[in-house]
């Protein structure tokens, strides 16, 4: 088995965090922490794979959230555009369209950032889920600082994307947690997929 899921989210959100729990030559929270920036932010786009205990094969797309030069989310959505289509659909090494369909998206938000990044995360769902037909149980949300009052999960996730699994994290959340829900979210894609046959 071989599974595409992409991972997207506004900027500041924790992408490239989680996806280095997954990458052996990443840093580790540790030595972000003590300032070090791995050369991954920033990226448009970086494939990073791994595998589950039954040997299914994972790539995560973990997609930039723009080139860094605006924090204005309408500038940053229309760089990404040209990107997305082609993430979505997936490219051959000639840069030829391949039928390469995403198996399931992965959205991280920072319930702190308020309205902008959940107007953010609503575009994102939008498109790198519903028209995509990437089905609700194939999405999850992983949600930093939903643990402050002011900032509960149900309040950060916008309405129309409540079908999909929420998780709070943590900036610190460890590579084991971190496994522990991609083998879930893979077994839940899997079992979707049947289904769809």
């Amino acid at each position: 088995k071989h599974l595409k899921i992409v991972l997207v989210g506004p900027p500041r959100s924790g992408k490239t965090e989680f996806a280095n729990l997954f990458d052996s030559k990443a840093l580790t929270a540790k030595e972000h922490q003590q300032g070090q920036r791995s050369d991954h932010h920033g990226c448009i786009l970086r494939i990073v794979e791994t595998s589950t205990i039954d040997g299914t094969c994972v790539e995560l797309w973990d997609v930039g959230s723009g080139s860094g030069k605006s924090e204005d989310f309408e500038t940053r959505h229309k760089e990404q555009q040209r990107f997305w289509k082609a993430i979505m659909q997936g490219i051959n090494a000639d840069g030829k369209p391949c039928n390469a369909r995403v198996d399931g998206v992965i959205i991280s938000m920072n319930a702190n950032e308020g309205s902008q990044s959940q107007q953010e995360v609503s575009v994102l769902y939008d498109k790198f889920v519903k028209q995509s037909n990437v089905p609700d149980k194939c999405c999850r949300v992983l949600c930093r600082g939903s643990n402050n009052v002011d900032s509960r999960v149900g309040r950060s996730i916008p309405k129309h994307m409540k079908g999909c699994r929420v998780h709070d994290v943590t900036d610190l959340m460890d590579k084991d947690e971190a496994k522990k829900l991609m083998e879930e979210f893979v077994a839940d894609i899997c079992s979707i997929s049947m289904m769809r046959r």
